[in-house]
């Protein structure tokens, strides 16, 4: 018992600045969503634009609506969203999403088709590859603003995939406002 007191007790500062760390994601007014597998910080008045989608395999989508767009932001199976492309050259995930963003893939390889078809035109696409509180993000965003970013854990099979019509300064600020919470 006095174990058990003495871990509690010992734990207890770390619980409570893990709580806190919690908090300062989603600052009042907005609404902290937490969903398995990531979390979202949406402002009041999207709420009622929110809708969630669930598919099989632990994979769901929740999607956020405004007058111009829709963003969708699903969580997927690396193979799904990556069109099992990371398997085809034998690497894992974040190794082919790194590779392919430095150059070391080249889009008229082998499987060059479905390069294009998941990411567009790369060469003509402005490259955006950050690595923010442990997530990675990969995305070509092209002048056309209908694109796709790629955020996952250094580890993960699977990945928030994120559709829509944004541009570099909107990406930031989903981001800023996404979390990942784990892998499977």
């Amino acid at each position: 018992m006095r174990k058990l007191l003495l871990l509690i007790l010992t734990l207890l500062p770390l619980l409570a600045s893990a709580q806190a760390a919690m908090k300062t994601h989603c600052t009042p007014p907005n609404i902290d969503i937490s969903l398995k597998h990531f979390n979202y910080c949406i402002a009041p008045e999207q709420t009622s634009k929110l809708s969630f989608h669930t598919f099989s395999d632990n994979s769901y989508s929740m999607v956020i609506s405004n007058k111009e767009s829709e963003l969708f932001l699903n969580w997927l199976p690396s193979s799904i969203a990556l069109a099992d492309l990371p398997k085809k050259y034998g690497l894992a995930p974040l190794t082919f999403l790194e590779q392919l963003f430095n150059g070391k893939i080249q889009e008229q390889k082998p499987h060059g088709h479905k390069i294009g078809a998941v990411f567009g035109d790369i060469d003509t696409s402005e490259l955006f590859v950050e690595k923010v509180k442990g997530s990675y993000i990969f995305s070509a965003l092209n002048k056309s603003g209908q694109n796709t970013a790629f955020l996952l854990l250094e580890n993960s099979d699977w990945l928030l995939q994120i559709d829509g019509k944004f541009d570099k300064r909107t990406l930031i600020q989903i981001i800023d406002r996404t979390r990942l919470v784990g892998s499977l």
